[in-house]
């Protein structure tokens, strides 16, 4: 195929390190979307929203292809860590006594 396709094929791994955080964002959002946090889901997914349209502003300009790959892995990370914190600040998975002593 050429040499494009060795250009393409070297993208398509980069972007890949993006995949684990795409995967975990949806779990985490699943998690908080039914335990009733929904406002908190779209607030991680804005604020992602937002760094993602400056840092593509900013990383396209100076290295192209590549900082738009680097912009989605940042922001899919940055989304993951930003759910996690919420559900940890949160009493999603909170374990009452008074439930265990009913088992």
């Amino acid at each position: 195929f050429g040499d494009k396709f060795i250009e393409a094929s070297n993208m398509l791994s980069l972007i890949s390190i993006a995949i684990p955080g795409l995967f975990l964002n949806n779990l985490t959002g699943i998690v908080l979307n039914s335990a009733y946090k929904e406002k908190l889901a779209m607030r991680s997914t804005m604020i992602g929203a937002i760094v993602n349209v400056v840092l593509n502003i900013i990383l396209i300009n100076l290295y192209g292809i590549i900082g738009a790959i680097v912009t989605s892995i940042i922001t899919e990370y940055l989304i993951l860590f930003i759910q996690f914190y919420f559900i940890s600040r949160t009493n999603i998975f909170k374990i009452r006594s008074n439930n265990v002593n009913k088992l």
